[in-house]
């Protein structure tokens, strides 16, 4: 580089960079499930919600309750997540909690004693030292709607983050002009001491009006993962 400054591991992976920031740590929350409904008629999975402020904030969840994301979107003042259980069975009941991470572009600490703060080129920090940061311990690909997986990382203290849910949205008739019954079937994640495991869970189901040919169907046939370490957060 012409100028600038990098902080290089013993695996030559750069740690810090004057180009991007590092993703800090800023709150912990304790969410609790709710009833709440979907684009069409039909029973869901109990869902939480969040919405923060920030730059570009990713969270990362941990809950003994199989789940999935279900949103993640900027709204007005911040940005709104979304998590859901599955519906019924061994989902998540009204009054269940799950566990958010929130992390996101450093805050300038002030405080004593030394310390480091690196400047991107728009004068903004993308790292100070006396923040606590993000530490990915774990990333994976797994392949279908539905995966499953058991996935051990040794005992700790974990969180996942589901960059890219897998699903699986579908409808079906009982003839040419009922109406629609619909599913929607997902890998859930359910967190634990030494990681996570992977399953297939119905996330809601129902009826809509009919509307044409051909079936309405969505899906997405990957799911990415990623495990942090939060311990102490």
């Amino acid at each position: 580089m012409p100028a600038g400054f990098e902080f290089v591991n013993n695996n030559q992976n750069i740690i810090i960079d004057e180009k991007f920031f590092n993703y800090a740590f800023i709150s912990k929350h304790t969410l609790t499930f709710q009833q709440a409904g979907g684009p069409v008629t039909g029973g869901f999975g109990r869902q939480a919600f969040l919405t923060v402020a920030g730059d570009r904030p990713i969270v990362a969840a941990r809950c003994s309750k199989p789940f999935t994301v279900s949103r993640a979107r900027p709204v007005a003042g911040g940005w709104e997540f979304g998590w859901i259980s599955v519906n019924g069975g061994p989902g998540a009941v009204i009054g269940d909690t799950i566990e958010v991470f929130v992390f996101d572009r450093p805050p300038a600490r002030s405080g004593p004693g030394f310390g480091l703060q690196v400047f991107g080129a728009d004068g903004r920090v993308v790292f100070d030292s006396q923040n606590r940061y993000m530490k990915v311990v774990d990333a994976r690909t797994l392949q279908g709607a539905t995966p499953s997986a058991n996935v051990n990382l040794g005992p700790g203290s974990y969180a996942q983050i589901i960059t890219l849910p897998g699903f699986r949205w579908t409808g079906t008739q009982a003839s040419p002009t009922a109406d629609w019954q619909w599913a929607c079937f997902a890998g859930v994640v359910t967190s634990n001491g030494n990681g996570y495991t992977v399953a297939q869970g119905t996330t809601g189901e129902g009826t809509y009006a009919f509307f044409g040919m051909p079936a309405p169907r969505a899906e997405s046939a990957q799911m990415h993962i990623m495990t942090v370490d939060v311990t102490g957060y």
